[in-house]
């Protein structure tokens, strides 16, 4: 059942824009024919043209929002998620709407969490009222595990504003990294330098079970890390050869600092020369030598010292090509050298062996090597 609104419609719109402001208008209608042609509408379809003019009005679209915070009482679902995204449009203008939202996440099993509130975010007056909005709702025990996700992501979202939000966030990052998930961690960059002290928190919380995402927040953060610099510098003796590799990079990444040379010179001797490809990571978790040696060569010339590790293999690189010319120059020495084939574009398969990896490792090695000694700028 629909509840017609048309008369209040009437008087709300028509005095809103009275003076020199031309009445906006869509397809030639004014707002108040698009309220009344959504209310006549019995199915989703029939409402649709209505609810994308609406949308189309945007802040103009405000007059009306006594009427769409009354829709927004109506019992079924699909009729409020149409409205909901018109209220969105209008902006911080429909501020008012913000406890008729509020009460559909907390009350309702609604199926778009998520367009709520982001909708919440879209009509706060400003980012301080989202965020303080968002960090109650962070704690709210009423809502899924899901909308706290949506919630946690858009606090972050919201960028330097939610610096406020940091003890909420703090909470949740803890307990989620507790139960192994650790993609929480990822979108905290967003917020700036002052989520330094929390990544910092986080890169040893729990065993360091959330290093990784750490890692990937302070290196999206670069030159805004530096807070980071003694922290990180000390994981230049960790056990774990990626993280010592992490560390290396991290310090010139955000720094500038060529103290991780020693280790990346170590590295390439240390590191498997490939790493296999990982599927399901979007980002890598584990390094190569050849990684090492691509960053020694972004370093350039304040990667010196490592000279030495890189022209010995560029030395074994050379060697590698020569043992291959002779072992791959027949059928037979292909079979026995190769450790897996490439599958080319024509469906014919290219051997590859150890040998090809060194001389690949070998060429990385010698342009690193030209690169650090080319003369620095003045």
């Amino acid at each position: 059942m629909r509840v017609s609104l048309l008369p209040l419609v009437v008087l709300t719109v028509a005095p809103a824009f009275a003076g020199d402001k031309p009445e906006p208008k869509y397809e030639g209608k004014p707002l108040a024919y698009w309220v009344a042609q959504f209310q006549k509408g019995d199915t989703a379809e029939q409402r649709a043209p209505a609810a994308e003019a609406l949308k189309a009005f945007g802040p103009d679209a405000a007059p009306a929002l006594p009427t769409f915070i009354e829709m927004l009482a109506d019992r079924s679902t699909a009729y409020r998620d149409q409205v909901i995204p018109i209220v969105a449009a209008i902006g911080p203008a429909a501020k008012e709407a913000c406890p008729a939202v509020l009460k559909i996440l907390l009350d309702e099993d609604t199926f778009r969490p998520d367009i709520l509130i982001t909708t919440l975010v879209a009509i706060s007056p400003g980012p301080k009222e989202a965020v303080a909005t968002l960090s109650t709702l962070l704690a709210e025990k009423r809502l899924s595990n899901t909308q706290h996700i949506i919630i946690y992501d858009q606090l972050c979202k919201i960028g330097f504003p939610a610096q406020n939000a940091i003890p909420a966030l703090r909470g949740y990052a803890l307990n989620r990294i507790a139960e192994h998930d650790t993609d929480c961690v990822r979108h905290l960059w967003m917020i700036g330098p002052d989520a330094v002290p929390l990544l910092l928190e986080l890169l040893t919380a729990h065993q360091g079970r959330a290093r990784h995402e750490v890692f990937l927040c302070l290196e999206a953060l670069g030159p805004k890390a530096t807070a980071a610099v003694p922290s990180v510098r000390k994981l230049l003796t960790h056990d774990d050869p990626n993280t010592r590799y992490r560390a290396a990079v991290l310090l010139w990444t955000c720094d500038n600092s060529s103290d991780g040379v020693p280790v990346l010179a170590e590295l390439v001797t240390q590191l498997p020369t490939r790493v296999k490809e990982e599927r399901f990571n979007a980002t890598p978790r584990h390094f190569s030598a050849h990684d090492a040696v691509q960053a020694l060569s972004e370093i350039g010339p304040k990667a010196r010292v490592a000279l030495p590790e890189l022209r010995r293999l560029v030395s074994t690189g050379f060697a590698a090509a020569i043992v291959a010319g002779v072992g791959l120059s027949s059928p037979e020495g292909v079979r026995a050298l190769a450790t897996s084939y490439r599958v080319n574009a024509d469906g014919s398969q290219t051997p590859h062996t150890p040998y090809h990896e060194l001389m690949e490792l070998g060429r990385a090695a010698d342009a690193a090597v030209a690169k650090i000694e080319q003369t620095p700028n003045p």
